[in-house]
């Protein structure tokens, strides 16, 4: 019931909204920290693991971590 109240409120479910923070907050964790290591920020925005997050930032944002990384510097 939560999730459709929410739904209803954002347009999003609580996981895509919740994704959507973690790659906002990724975004200016490495615009603030360009030399800090990808696997440093996933464990940042709260993923275990460095290789989906990198999936889940390129479906985000249109680029790699890396790549965003270096359009950032």
């Amino acid at each position: 019931y939560l999730n459709r109240v929410f739904k209803r409120a954002f347009r999003l479910s609580i996981p895509d909204y919740l994704v959507q923070l973690r790659m906002e907050e990724a975004c200016r964790f490495i615009k603030e920290h360009p030399f800090v290591l990808i696997k440093e920020i996933a464990e940042h925005v709260g993923y275990a693991d460095p290789f989906y997050f990198s999936k889940v930032f390129k479906q985000h944002t249109g680029y790699s971590p890396s790549d965003y990384k270096n359009k950032a510097e």
